[in-house]
């Protein structure tokens, strides 16, 4: 998780010396949980993106049904607090200071079935930034954790997620995604 965070803050600093100035980060399920470390810590991360993600990866090994043998190997030795301590700096409620910043929007896509990163966690981290007065944008899809890789979740995702990421386009750019190309100054 270490790595990936620095690698993630390392790739967010390039793009800004590139010249990019509208940076967001996306990511799903553990990677979701990156990515909001990531914006938690770069202010120049605008937008984050966090799709069935685990508030906290300890809890994501505690109840997931995916994650029952590495439990098991955990229990014996560690209690699920113990584990939350133990994992503390990667628990997304830790950096509520750093995901409460001004001038980083947030989404939450949630599988309501999901019994993977079950959505109890992204709900007590989505209920915390209300309290702060930053409410994310949440969506709450009627799936599962893989599921929202599937028709039609995943277009309803991917819809919900570029109109988040993207400003409102202009009739010159739609035109451009279209394949034409017109100066409308003209008109």
């Amino acid at each position: 998780m270490r790595q990936a965070v620095l690698d993630g803050r390392k790739i967010v600093r390039w793009l800004y010396s590139q010249g990019y100035q509208k940076i967001s980060v996306v990511g799903m399920c553990l990677g979701g949980t990156v990515a909001g470390l990531v914006a938690a810590q770069e202010q120049k991360v605008d937008k984050a993106v966090l799709m069935v993600s685990p508030g906290s990866p300890a809890d994501l090994v505690w109840t997931a049904e995916t994650m029952t043998a590495l439990r098991g190997r955990i229990e014996s030795s560690m209690s699920l607090e113990g584990l939350r301590t133990a994992w503390g700096l990667i628990d997304l409620e830790k950096h509520l200071f750093g995901l409460t910043r001004p001038r980083l929007d947030l989404m939450f896509l949630l599988g309501k079935d999901d019994t993977i990163a079950r959505p109890g966690g992204s709900e007590r981290l989505i209920e915390l930034l209300a309290k702060c007065n930053l409410p994310p944008e949440v969506v709450r899809l009627n799936c599962g954790h893989s599921s929202i890789g599937m028709f039609p979740f995943n277009l309803i995702a991917a819809r919900k997620v570029l109109r988040f990421l993207k400003e409102t386009p202009t009739l010159s750019e739609l035109w451009e995604v279209r394949g034409f190309r017109h100066d409308f100054s003209e008109v």
